[in-house]
């Protein structure tokens, strides 16, 4: 294959990835919010391929952010419904069920529902990959009484090269935007738990000044840019 077949396989290879990937299942929610006294929460899934059924499997875990941690209790969620088929631009709910076992209830809990999208086998197309993508999205469980609290105002400390903040509040804080006098710190996939303290990596030559930080609302939007001082 001369490099110039190549390069135009490549393209189209990239065009077609590119396309797929605008088409699919997609949620209507980064993260969903159930107050202990509500009987369901529904979340609303849609098919954006105008051609392609999807099979859609549902579950809620306890796995981590990543996924990878192991459950140490089934997550007292039910799913409904936890598979079927999903036409082209179709829309469905799924109904988030808590079943009732002991969560506590001076601050959130969290856990992931996680949505398969699985293609249809094309017939005579043996040889074709077809990928399944999956979905995480953030379920906090949040008892009754917060549901007027604000989200707490954390607090920041140096240790060496390292971040620690320091959650003094029920809910989880979830930054959307963290620096430290211009230089990013990295807060992927970690939250800063109720009550609890997360540690963040620095890197680079990153003294005291000012910080810089926004994070994730209930509606999966980002809040205004607070400002302190690390010292």
């Amino acid at each position: 294959m001369s490099g110039r077949v190549k390069y135009i396989y490549t393209i189209i290879l990239l065009l077609m990835i590119a396309t797929s990937a605008r088409a699919g299942v997609v949620t209507q929610a980064i993260r969903v919010i159930y107050y202990s006294n509500n009987r369901e929460e529904a979340v609303l899934l849609k098919n954006t391929d105008q051609r392609e059924p999807f099979l859609v499997q549902s579950w809620v875990d306890n796995k981590g952010a990543d996924g990878t941690e192991k459950e140490l209790s089934k997550p007292p969620f039910v799913v409904t419904p936890p598979l079927f088929r999903l036409n082209p631009e179709a829309e469905n709910s799924l109904r988030l069920v808590y079943t009732g076992a002991a969560l506590p209830t001076d601050r959130e809990s969290v856990f992931w529902l996680n949505v398969k999208a699985i293609p249809r086998a094309v017939e005579g197309e043996q040889n074709l990959l077809q990928v399944a993508v999956k979905s995480r999205i953030k379920l906090f469980w949040r008892p009754e009484a917060l549901r007027n609290v604000p989200e707490s105002v954390p607090a920041f400390q140096r240790d060496g090269q390292m971040l620690k903040v320091t959650n003094p509040g029920p809910r989880f804080i979830t930054f959307q935007h963290l620096d430290i006098g211009g230089v990013s710190v990295d807060t992927t996939n970690q939250m800063v738990p109720p009550f609890g303290s997360a540690r963040y990596a620095l890197h680079g030559d990153v003294a005291g000044g000012e910080l810089h930080w926004k994070t994730i609302n209930d509606s999966g939007g980002a809040t205004a840019m607070q400002t302190a001082t690390l010292r």
